[in-house]
């Protein structure tokens, strides 16, 4: 066993996202609203993610079990960005249709869709190259490809793109709003996004990685209340 302080909170955060995954299943079944069951599924990804990452400290750094944990973390990641950017996308393709920005709509949900298949390719093909064992007890991978330059890093990139168009449609939401209830909405909605989505980053940093769970677990919190501000 190789049990850090990361290990720890990525568990103490996969439990929170758990009891919000539980809340926001009921207000759905409840309601059944749409951008409950969406958020609701997001969660459910992310938590896959946070323990993962917790349970990694069960196997000591690079054993078959530990390396299977890492790149099913990263398997996840385009599962957890994509169908919200094409959730956030299709009302405003319905809105724009027939325009250039319609277009460049389409062409935002389908690249979102190619980015998995792209991502998920590359992780298959690529050779697992260990880097470091951060100070928090966390070890490090990257992906090594003969064909794709970078590769771990491009598929990082290519998630925060998708994870930025999701954060512009919400930024475009947060903006038409005039309603006081349904901007602070949108607001909690993006600000949460921001923090998971950009938080992940965090990971990439030695020293800085100790903060991810905090950012996960604080913008997990206001993805919860938002969803609930959008209840009527």
């Amino acid at each position: 066993m190789a049990f850090g302080l990361l290990h720890y909170l990525f568990l103490v955060s996969g439990v929170l996202i758990i009891g919000c995954i539980l809340f926001l299943s009921r207000r759905y079944s409840n309601q059944k609203n749409t951008l409950t069951l969406v958020f609701t599924l997001f969660l459910i990804s992310y938590a896959i993610i946070a323990f993962a990452y917790g349970f990694r400290g069960l196997f000591d750094p690079q054993t078959t079990p530990e390396i299977i944990l890492w790149i099913l973390t990263n398997l996840m990641y385009p599962i957890m960005v994509v169908p919200l950017a094409v959730f956030l996308a299709y009302p405003y393709l319905q809105e724009k249709i027939g325009t250039p920005t319609g277009l460049i709509t389409r062409i935002i949900m389908i690249f979102a869709f190619l980015v998995v298949v792209f991502n998920w390719g590359v992780i298959f093909t690529s050779d697992i190259e260990y880097t470091y064992i951060d100070v928090f007890g966390l070890t490090h991978y990257s992906l090594v490809s003969d064909f794709v330059p970078y590769a771990y890093y491009l598929t990082l990139f290519l998630d925060i793109v998708v994870a930025t168009f999701s954060a512009i449609f919400l930024a475009i939401s947060f903006r038409r709003e005039t309603d006081s209830v349904y901007k602070q909405k949108a607001l909690f909605l993006l600000v949460g996004w921001l923090l998971i989505s950009y938080g992940q980053l965090l990971l990439l940093s030695a020293t800085l990685a100790i903060i991810h769970p905090l950012t996960s677990m604080s913008g997990v919190i206001l993805l919860v209340l938002g969803v609930v501000r959008s209840g009527s």
